[in-house]
């Protein structure tokens, strides 16, 4: 290949126009913010560790087949801090993959709490029928 102008032959060089946009009038001010919002301080950061490790024990003291628990990790999962709580939720998933397995319907007719189980279960990676979790 001949690369004595920086490109191999045969490749063009695809020009683009350009889109001409004025800057804007607030500069670089909401960039440079940022950075000072983000600190935390020492009573804020005890406050939300208290808060993390009382949602974890939350999740530790419900049973693990329960509507309750169910909730729980949805709500936790749906509020964007699952990534606190992985092991937690994992183990309590796996927990009640283990009853799916072993065809224990802890749920009765509630279809919507056998969807949610559904979806979570089929989250996390594990292989669920629906027809077997609600016994159809």
């Amino acid at each position: 290949m001949d690369f004595s102008k920086g490109m191999p032959v045969g490749v063009h060089e695809v020009s683009r126009p350009s889109a001409n946009y004025h800057r804007s009038i607030w500069g670089d001010y909401f960039l440079d913010c940022v950075s000072d919002s983000m600190i935390i301080n020492p009573p804020e950061w005890k406050q939300v560790q208290d808060l993390k490790e009382e949602v974890r024990k939350m999740l530790m003291a419900v049973h693990d087949t329960s509507s309750e628990k169910v909730e729980l990790i949805d709500k936790i999962q749906r509020l964007g801090v699952s990534y606190h709580f992985e092991e937690e939720i994992e183990a309590s998933l796996q927990r009640m993959y283990e009853a799916y397995r072993e065809c224990n319907n802890k749920y009765g007719d509630d279809l919507y709490l056998v969807a949610l189980v559904f979806r979570l279960l089929r989250q996390q990676g594990h292989f669920v029928s629906c027809g077997r979790l609600y016994n159809i």
